[in-house]
């Protein structure tokens, strides 16, 4: 809509006083005529009151329009509580007006029914006003990141509006038909208005109970201008009745409509917003927990950022971390709202409650001391969890509260997930430390090679539904290739196949980052698409920019047949059907960890789900393969690994893994490998 500049703003404020000065002075000198017997005067020329009318009102309208616009970028909630300031200024205006014509009613008593009328203006003018504040507050938030049919939506209705100023110039009532054929126009476009409420999904939880409270008090003041004017309409004391003022009946059902229905929604979105913020938060403190895996120099750093972590996510009274140091023996204790002694006792407590309760049930005859014996703690509900390595225990923390309140199940599990990315994590430090602390690079090399292998799983779960083998070789010491497993339960595994962007160290150790990412993550049993965008997430949040991972993550449930895959930017899987006897790739849409963010990461890589069948085979490959080159630059290529498939896909997984390894030898000869390559077999038994 056309926006008026400063000028026409002047312009706009003079006609709006000069509207309604012109009203006024009508209809009071025709008040005064009729008081002392002037009959040449009935009453003021009925097309003129409606030019009058349309002059101050169609200023107002620019006024407000103006005025929301130059705010416009403002926030919801500024809107909101300048919409609140105006009501209730103009309340109190009306409120003061009424009270000084009550004051003087008595001393001038012959005045008093043009002093009414006087006031009955005034109120028009506050009431006008804080309409098209109210009007264009609405506006303004109703076209918040709507779509462009919301937007006809409004011109159509404010071209409607403003063709009822026609209406002024003619006494209608409110049953004629052109009068309630407009008013059913407009309300029809009114509830198609109110129905756009996004603004409102961008407010948290108390901005959400700020904008009830701003609308209810904006609300509260329109009802005290509502009331006047339907009192006096009601008692008919006047002729001149803004009630039939078919653009402002219909402003003000638009405006009363809108702030109903808002306030309802923020109602109903006050539980949905606790849920929401409430899972947020516990996203945004696994990034947080991600980013400081990243930064953290020390394990003191991880810890503090654990025990922090644990202390907001579980809403405990109290937090304890018992760290043991790389030799066994000592431990480093951290603490949250407890003192070290005071946990010391805490943790010797627990231990001996776990042993009483050992004890009677090894020994339900002995005689043993009473349960008491144990109750000097004040802490009545605590949890534990081990922080673990591949090879050793860590440390223990232990959440404690005060009341017999239990911690919820998605406490303990997004804790449990920090515990284990910590675990990783440090011991990711400790194997990195050891490398740095190498005084030779070769051996630096050695023993990176060997802590990636160590990273590597050596063996997959034995099962009579499938077998899975796999082998990775780096074309340096050490390189970014990846793959890994989560055995969720008996019937249901997750593999991971990646390849981190790079090569060498740095690739290693930024393998290592998605290790942990994976193993913290994959207990959860999150939908596939749900698990790659939180590793995307967490990759974004923890890698340098620029580094990115071709990750093909796939979820097995041996009970259904049914095999998910989401590729994740990697090489296109190749699926051999025993029953149809031929292989071919399986192609859907995907792109890289690390590129995008998390909404247009899921919108480019989609899941597929497939059903296998006895003596099926599924190929993951990474393109060190398909890109080894020979003595004459010739690469090995696709096509020579779906012939392979094709040739062996009736033997075992390993032996289908060992063909395809030593054609790819054989190929190179003695040429040296340019990328890291890396091959994983599923075969399904018969």
């Amino acid at each position: 809509m056309w926006q008026p500049g400063k000028e026409a703003l002047k312009s706009y404020l003079y006609a709006n006083i000069l509207g309604w000065l012109l009203l006024f002075t009508a209809n009071t000198t025709a008040y005064i005529l009729l008081s002392v017997g002037e009959n040449w005067l009935v009453h003021v020329d009925i097309y003129l009151q409606g030019a009058f009318i349309n002059i101050f009102l169609i200023a107002c309208y620019f006024w407000a329009d103006y005025k929301a616009e130059k705010y416009r970028e403002a926030s919801t909630l500024f809107h909101l509580n300048r919409q609140a300031r105006y009501l209730l200024l103009a309340m109190l205006l009306g409120v003061f007006v009424q009270l000084c014509l009550t004051l003087w009613h008595r001393p001038l008593l012959a005045w008093a029914a043009r002093y009414v009328y006087i006031s009955y203006l005034a109120h028009i003018l506050l009431f006008a006003l804080v309409s098209h504040v109210m009007l264009f507050t609405y506006h303004s938030l109703l076209l918040k990141k709507a779509p462009k049919r919301v937007h006809r939506y409004w011109t159509v209705f404010a071209y409607l509006l403003l063709s009822t100023l026609i209406f002024n110039y003619f006494r209608l009532p409110l049953s004629a038909p052109p009068v309630w054929v407009s008013l059913l126009l407009l309300g029809v476009m009114a509830l198609m208005l109110s129905m756009n409420l996004r603004w409102v999904a961008y407010l948290d939880i108390n901005e959400k109970g700020r904008a009830i409270a701003m609308i209810a008090l904006a609300l509260f003041a329109y009802a005290y201008f509502v009331l006047y004017f339907y009192n006096y309409h009601v008692r008919e004391l006047l002729e001149f009745n803004i009630v039939y003022n078919v653009y402002l009946l219909a402003v003000a059902g638009f405006v009363l409509l809108y702030s109903l229905l808002a306030m309802l929604v923020l109602l109903f979105n006050i539980p949905i917003s606790r849920i929401f913020e409430s899972k947020l938060k516990d996203i945004l403190a696994f990034q947080e927990l991600t980013q400081s895996l990243q930064i953290s120099d020390t394990e003191e750093a991880l810890f503090e950022s654990l025990l922090q972590q644990a202390y907001r996510t579980a809403q405990a009274d109290a937090v304890i971390l018992e760290a043991i140091a790389t030799d066994g023996m000592t431990t480093r204790w951290f603490t949250k709202n407890i003192p070290v002694e005071e946990a010391r006792r805490v943790k010797a407590h627990i231990q001996n409650q776990k042993l009483y309760n050992a004890l009677l049930e090894a020994l339900p005859s002995a005689s043993l001391p009473q349960k008491e014996v144990f109750s000097s703690v004040f802490f009545k509900t605590h949890h534990s969890f081990a922080i673990v390595s591949r090879s050793h225990k860590l440390g223990e923390l232990l959440i404690l509260r005060y009341t017999d309140e239990p911690f919820q199940q998605e406490q303990i599990e997004m804790i449990d997930t920090f515990v284990k990315q910590v675990g990783v994590a440090i011991e990711n430090k400790r194997l990195i430390q050891e490398i740095i602390n190498t005084e030779k690079y070769k051996k630096e090399l050695e023993i990176a090679k060997r802590v990636q292998q160590s990273l590597l799983p050596a063996h997959f779960p034995v099962s009579d539904k499938l077998s899975i083998q796999a082998v990775s070789t780096a074309a340096n010491e050490v390189g970014g290739d990846y793959y890994d497993f989560y055995l969720a339960a008996p019937d249901r595994l997750y593999l991971a196949l990646g390849d981190v962007s790079g090569k060498g160290t740095s690739a290693a150790f930024h393998m290592a980052e998605v290790k942990g990412i994976f193993q913290g993550l994959a207990p959860l049993e999150l939908p596939l698409e749900m698990l790659a965008k939180q590793m995307n997430q967490a990759v974004n949040a923890c890698m340098p920019k620029g580094t990115f991972v071709a990750l093909s993550l796939l979820y097995i449930n041996t009970t259904r047949h049914t095999i998910d895959l989401l590729r994740g930017g990697h090489c296109f899987p190749i699926y051999y059907e025993a029953a149809q006897h031929r292989a071919h790739f399986i192609k859907q849409p995907s792109i890289g960890m690390g590129i995008v963010n998390n909404d247009r990461f899921l919108q480019l890589s989609k899941a597929v789900t497939l059903t296998y069948r006895p003596g099926d085979v599924l190929l993951l490959y990474s393109d060190g393969i398909t890109e080894a080159r020979n003595k004459e630059g010739e690469e090995f290529g696709v096509e020579r690994l779906m012939q392979l498939i094709q040739l062996h896909a009736a033997e075992s997984a390993e032996q289908i893994m060992l063909e395809i390894n030593r054609a790819v030898n054989h190929f190179l000869q003695d040429s040296p490998l340019r990328d890291d390559y890396t091959l994983l077999v599923v075969k399904f038994k018969p």
